[in-house]
């Protein structure tokens, strides 16, 4: 029997050692971890501080930096900020307020021109809410009616401003179905009763926009130019009916002349060519007239007075007339002063002579008197043309004195006709010289025409 055996109490001794040795290691190194972590933390801290301020101080710049942009306009700078994240959003926020202030100048030029033509286009318009309350209208409807903004353009209101003329019949349809067509209305305005056209429009937040504009002057003018056309086609009807007459004689004569199966006579043979003397006279006057009147209708007839011997120009005419005047068996007078000037156009002084010494020879009987006068008065010299012949009477004169409208053509003492063309021109030529036409006369007693030029 082999026995061994082990002392305990040195390991366990040298265990327990080692196990103070391993503790006093671990205790150690937990300090140095929790020493390093504070200084590690510490750091951190102070960083994030450093780091906290920055953003802070940043974020307050930009702060006040965006209101006063939003306020004034003003850009960012972005030097101001040491983030790049905000000197990115600087940026765009600047680009943002370089638009917004390029549209606020475009609206602005938008508005100041659009507000110049509202102002000042010469049409009327009014804007009104959608109760139809007045809320704005340009100068042109203020000038017109005196419409104010706390007025309300009621119907009523516009009711009371209507005439009774029937052309207002519908016009309030204009307020029920704002359907934008122009209505023409009389209406009341600060000028008078006048002509409108009136449109209503709705916008798409329901508001009401009221257009007008004056067409009186336009009306009138149309009624002028019918009147015109009236009296053009009235010309040109009495024109070739007395055309018609002179021209079917000359066909007539000249199929009898060309007829070998008929005979006439020599003294049947100078009748006719009286007669077609007298047609042909007849027509060369009232072709004058018409070429006269044309050229003065289309302004081609220049006016260009200067000084003329009234008693030259009225010999000259009366050599005119002196054969028909022996025909008709009429005494043409004169009692003008010698050296008597006037300051006259020579062709229309003649075309006026011409037609009253023709008239007044058409219109006297054998044996009568046809006078033409002159006398000076002033700065004026009175010329007159003066007949015993048949007269006119009171209705004839009236129509005489406005031929314009519906010109008057009356047959003479032996059937003469006329267009009426001539007295028209007598009105206008006249009063190119200042005057006017005068005219007196009575049935049975005669006529007297007269008028003015200025005295050279």
């Amino acid at each position: 029997m082999v026995g061994a055996g082990i002392y305990l109490d040195e390991i366990e001794n040298m265990i327990t050692a080692e196990q103070k040795k391993l503790y006093t290691r671990v205790t150690n190194q937990i300090l140095l971890g929790l020493t390093l972590l504070i200084v590690i933390f510490s750091i951190i801290y102070l960083i994030a501080l450093r780091l906290s301020a920055r953003l802070g101080n940043d974020f307050r710049n930009f702060t006040e930096d965006l209101t006063a942009a939003v306020s004034t306009g003003k850009t960012l700078d972005k030097n101001n900020y040491s983030t790049a994240d905000l000197q990115l959003v600087s940026d765009s926020i600047n680009q943002i307020i370089i638009d917004k202030s390029k549209t606020e100048k475009t609206l602005i030029e938008s508005e100041a021109r659009h507000r110049t033509i509202f102002e000042n286009v010469p049409v009327m318009i009014a804007l009104l809410t959608p109760e139809r309350d007045y809320k704005m209208g340009n100068r042109q409807l203020e000038k017109v009616f005196k419409f104010y903004e706390s007025d309300v353009i009621s119907k009523e209101k516009i009711v009371q401003l209507l005439t009774s003329d029937p052309v207002n019949e519908h016009f309030m349809e204009l307020f029920s179905f704002s359907d934008g067509i122009f209505r023409e209305i009389e209406i009341k305005t600060s000028a008078g009763i006048r002509r409108h056209h009136w449109a209503h429009f709705k916008t798409s937040a329901g508001e009401i926009i009221m257009v007008g504009y004056d067409i009186t002057e336009m009306r009138h003018t149309q009624l002028e130019l019918k009147a015109l056309n009236d009296m053009k086609d009235k010309f040109f009807s009495i024109i070739a009916h007395d055309l018609r007459g002179p021209i079917g004689s000359f066909t007539a004569f000249l199929e009898l002349l060309t007829d070998k199966t008929q005979q006439q006579s020599a003294a049947d043979t100078e009748l006719h060519l009286n007669l077609l003397k007298n047609n042909s006279k007849s027509i060369l006057f009232l072709l004058d007239n018409l070429l006269y009147w044309a050229r003065s209708q289309r302004g081609a007839l220049p006016f260009e007075p200067s000084a003329q011997d009234i008693n030259y120009l009225i010999n000259n005419n009366i050599a005119l007339f002196s054969s028909s005047a022996e025909e008709k068996q009429i005494k043409l007078s004169t009692l003008i002063p010698e050296g008597l000037l006037a300051r006259v156009d020579p062709h229309m002084f003649n075309t006026i002579l011409r037609n009253l010494i023709n008239n007044a020879l058409k219109y006297t009987s054998a044996g009568g008197v046809v006078a033409i006068m002159a006398k000076a008065n002033h700065a004026w010299i009175k010329v007159s043309v003066t007949d015993n012949g048949t007269g006119m009477t009171e209705e004839t004169l009236k129509k005489l004195m406005n031929p314009g409208i519906k010109p008057v053509s009356i047959k003479g003492t032996k059937g003469e006709k006329g267009s009426g063309l001539g007295l028209v021109l007598c009105h206008e030529f006249i009063e190119k010289h200042g005057s006017h036409l005068t005219i007196e006369s009575a049935p049975g007693k005669g006529s007297s025409f007269s008028f003015m030029v200025p005295l050279a």
